[in-house]
């Protein structure tokens, strides 16, 4: 029988071939830089990230489509509370999001997502 169950190996073969393979990172640069206003002062994120994937077709399509991928991550990070950015909670379900995000993007453009961390690389508060 080689109905449905051949894709499914297909697709299993392969993300064991991958599981072999070496990440690779790709850093989104340039450094995002948000301005929030707390409390009647401008306070400003400055962050630096990288992407890490296993799948170079992965890490092609993220610079193929990095301005959708930018833009998505730029409201992503104004939406944020300042106040929850400053803990390390906040931290790591920012990280989740823009994995998520990316991810979605790159299932909307490519049918895969394949990036397999969001590296914080520099994270200043001011």
């Amino acid at each position: 029988m080689s109905g449905p169950s051949a894709s499914g190996d297909s697709a299993e073969s392969e993300t064991a071939a991958l599981a072999n393979e070496p990440s690779i990172y790709l850093d989104l640069a340039p450094a995002f830089t948000i301005d929030f206003m707390v409390e009647g002062r401008q306070r400003y994120v400055q962050l630096n990230m990288s992407v890490k994937s296993k799948n170079a077709a992965q890490i092609d399509a993220v610079t193929l489509h990095m301005p959708l991928i930018r833009n998505s991550l730029v409201l992503l990070f104004s939406s944020q509370s300042f106040d929850e950015l400053q803990t390390a909670e906040g931290k790591v379900a920012l990280k989740a999001a823009a994995l998520d995000a990316i991810n979605g993007i790159l299932e909307q453009e490519t049918g895969q997502g394949g990036i397999d961390a969001v590296l914080f690389t520099n994270f200043v508060m001011q």
